[in-house]
């Protein structure tokens, strides 16, 4: 073979001439394989981003199953409500290094669904935390479904701190957002969604935890007030019993029976020492004055005199015999003697009157009923020498059945004077 300083101009040109035009022709050839190549990069991530789409629709629904609007749903299978979040909160969208305008407009719409999924997942788990955590204040759960309890007695030896921090963890999710309904075809995403913060569920978050913080509350300054009446871990009677009975029935209204039990107990032993002094100072008092001790209903004592107790009928002795009734028209006294008191009416019956056989020093009266429909009244008189004549007489009359007794009459046989 020729060398290249052998060949002419003419031959040189030539060779040059069929070298141009075949690389010129393979360079045709290259860029039709890659366009090739490429169409079909598209058509697999197309595909590849179509297998997504009921995946995630079915994650989606998943997630959102858990909940309503407002509260999540009543018994939640926490397995299975782990397992769906956990798949959501995980879930990666490959890379697609292919730049077609098709596909892109395909990948970020699957990354904004992605998205959703994720941040309703997310406040659906913080949710569902939060109420758990809320709910173990209480002896039960406050809040299932929407059935909410707000009156429930709180745990034992509950500290307002736990309190206080579930309320900033309220706060903080409250403030998170959660779509509130399914998507359909060629909606925006980012249309339904909402924070938490005027949700019912939040709502109501708020009122069991109030009543947690307040019971809390109610049961340390009982506390410190029980506390208060104890030195050196002796209860003192310094306290007044009617204060305590008030006191004891604050402490009956607290809802958590280990607290209840506990200052009740304490208390009882105080009021113990105090009723012991203040029942002691009216023993006292009333053998002073003669009266007697009642104890009033707030667990304090008083002192009522004898005339504190008088009722009908009571009949006293001073000085002579005395009878009374409080229904009478009128009374008749003797000094030194007795006295009696007839009923103004007595009616259907006779009555009768027997004053002493005896009244030495004094005369003795009798005052007859004024009327005694369907009866006699008689007295039986100690007339003898020295003795008063007892005057039947009745410048009126007296009535008695329809008779009229004047008086008028004689009395005679032994043991009566003359008249």
């Amino acid at each position: 073979m020729k060398k290249w300083h052998e060949w002419s101009k003419k031959q040189k040109y030539l060779l040059v001439a069929a070298a141009v035009v075949a690389v010129g022709g393979g360079g045709i050839g290259v860029k039709v394989y890659a366009d090739n190549q490429y169409k079909q990069q598209v058509v697999q991530t197309m595909k590849e981003l179509e297998k997504q789409g009921p995946y995630l629709d079915d994650l989606y629904r998943q997630v959102l199953s858990f909940s309503d609007a407002d509260f999540l749903l009543k018994d939640i299978p926490e397995d299975n409500l782990i397992n769906v979040l956990h798949d959501a909160e995980n879930y990666q969208l490959p890379e697609y290094k292919v730049k077609d305008k098709q596909v892109v407009a395909q990948v970020n719409a699957t990354k904004q669904l992605v998205k959703l999924i994720q941040r309703t997942a997310k406040t659906t788990e913080e949710q569902y935390t939060l109420q758990n955590n809320i709910n173990s204040l209480f002896k039960e759960a406050a809040v299932n479904g929407r059935d909410v309890k707000k009156e429930l007695a709180i745990t034992d030896d509950l500290k307002l701190a736990d309190v206080e921090k579930y309320v900033a963890d309220l706060d903080a999710v409250s403030q998170l957002e959660k779509q509130v309904a399914p998507i359909v075809e060629k909606q925006d995403y980012a249309a339904e969604q909402a924070t938490l913060k005027d949700s019912e569920w939040a709502k109501a978050m708020r009122d069991v935890l109030d009543n947690a913080k307040k019971q809390v509350e109610d049961i340390t300054n009982l506390t410190k007030k029980v506390d208060g009446y104890f030195k050196d871990g002796k209860p003192q009677n310094t306290a007044k019993a009617a204060e305590l009975t008030a006191l004891k029935k604050d402490v009956e209204k607290i809802k958590n029976d280990k607290a209840k039990k506990g200052l009740l107990d304490k208390l009882s032993k105080v009021i113990v020492e105090v009723d012991k002094k203040e029942k002691a100072a009216a023993e006292k008092k009333a053998k002073e004055s003669g009266g007697s001790v009642v104890k009033k209903d707030d667990g304090s004592y008083v002192v009522e005199s004898a005339g504190d107790n008088s009722n009908s009928g009571s009949q006293a002795a001073a000085g002579g015999n005395s009878t009374s009734n409080n229904n009478a028209s009128g009374t008749t006294s003797n000094a030194g003697g007795g006295s009696y008191t007839a009923p103004a009416t007595n009616n259907g019956g006779g009555g009768s009157y027997t004053p002493p056989a005896s009244n030495s020093g004094g005369g003795g009266t009798s005052t007859p009923p004024t009327n005694n429909n369907g009866g006699g009244w008689s007295a039986n008189v100690d007339m003898t020498e020295g003795g008063d004549v007892a005057d039947f007489g009745n410048s009126n009359g007296a009535t008695g059945g329809g008779n009229t007794w004047t008086g008028s009459g004689e009395l005679s046989g032994e043991g009566f004077p003359e008249w």
